[in-house]
Parts: C-alpha cells; sequence; structure tokens
C-alpha cells in the first residue's frame, strides 16, 4: 500500500504540474493574442493619418486685399498638413529696407499659422549672381522683423532659386557657402532653414 501511495502522490504532483504548465501556455497564447491588436489600434490613435503630409507652394502672387485668402483657407482647413509657402516681393526682398504695405500687412497673417513655415525668394542665377548680392538679399529678409518691430514680419528660411542642374564644384561652393550664411544668421527663425 505504501507504494501505491507514493504512485498516487506522484500523479496527482503530475496533474497539479501539468495543469500550472497548461495555465500557462494558455495565458501567453491569449497575451500573444491580445496584446498586437491592442497596440495597433493604440498606434492608429496616435497618428490617425500618418505623417503630416508636406505642400510646398511657390506663392508668386502679389498680395491685393484678398489675394491670398485662399491659401490661408486651405491652410487653416489643414491643420494637419504642413505648408512650405515662398514669398517673393521683387525677384528676392525688393531694394527697400521693408516690403510694401500690402506684403507687410499679409505675411504676419501667414506666419501665424504653426502649420507654416515661409521662406524668401532668392535668386542665384545659376550660382552665377554676385555672391555680395545674394547675401544683401538674404541680410533683408533677416532684417525684417526688427525694422519692422513685427516679429511675424518674417520668414523662416530662404529658398535660393536658380541653382545649377548640373554639378559643378565652383557653383557647389558657392551655395554651400550661402547655406552657412543663412544658417548662421539671426532673424530667418528658430531653425535658419
Amino acid at each position: 500500500m505504501g507504494l501505491d501511495k507514493h504512485v498516487s502522490g506522484r500523479r496527482c504532483l503530475q496533474s497539479r504540474r501539468s495543469r500550472i504548465i497548461l495555465g500557462v501556455f494558455v495565458f501567453i497564447a491569449i497575451l500573444a493574442v491580445v496584446i498586437p491588436p491592442a497596440v495597433v489600434v493604440t498606434l492608429r490613435k496616435k497618428n490617425s493619418m500618418g505623417p503630416k503630409a508636406n505642400i510646398f507652394v511657390p506663392l508668386y502672387v502679389y498680395p491685393a486685399p484678398g489675394a491670398w485668402d485662399p491659401l490661408e483657407a486651405e491652410i487653416s482647413s489643414h491643420p494637419e498638413a504642413n505648408f512650405t509657402v515662398v514669398i517673393n516681393p521683387a525677384s528676392g526682398p525688393g531694394p527697400d529696407a521693408l516690403p510694401d504695405a500690402n506684403y507687410t500687412r499679409e505675411i504676419p497673417k501667414l506666419a501665424s499659422y504653426d502649420n507654416v513655415r515661409l521662406l524668401g525668394y532668392v535668386p542665384t542665377t545659376w550660382a552665377k549672381r554676385n555672391i555680395s548680392a545674394v547675401r544683401r538679399d538674404i541680410e533683408t529678409y533677416a532684417e525684417w522683423p526688427t525694422n519692422s518691430s513685427n516679429p511675424k514680419l518674417a520668414v523662416r528660411g530662404i529658398f535660393f532659386d536658380e541653382t545649377p542642374q548640373q554639378y559643378d564644384a565652383d557653383a557647389l561652393s558657392y551655395l554651400q557657402g550661402l547655406s552657412s550664411f543663412v544658417k548662421g544668421l539671426s532673424g530667418l527663425g528658430p531653425d535658419n532653414y
């Protein structure tokens, strides 16, 4: 009888151990089924539309009253999108320290949107334009907030147009120098883009 007790006790132990192991496997299987969908649902809620769209707008339209209203309506209707808007008062910032009254009225409106980055247009004439003239244009844009006493009358970077379409070592050096110049200036917003 002593042997029978030992054998039945062992079966009982195996049965308890089997139940524990089975319970652990069931628990792991439940986690494997529940966790991945929960993670996917959580990520979709946080980022329901994927990354923000980036929209590039060369705004070469004179800002007569109401002329920029359609763009402003689109910007305000789509806060989920990022707008990079190039402004071009006069093939660059123009000859004066500040743009005319229509630009000084409209630029701050666009600059007030969190999803807008304004860039000032500067031609390089295929990296052949006098670099001092290009730098003057960049400095003029950078000085707008100070000269106007309005921090919203500002661009956050420079758009270089008329750049070479084929590699040229001199053109590369020219453009790299201008890029460094922009990044070293204050007055072009927080990131000097």
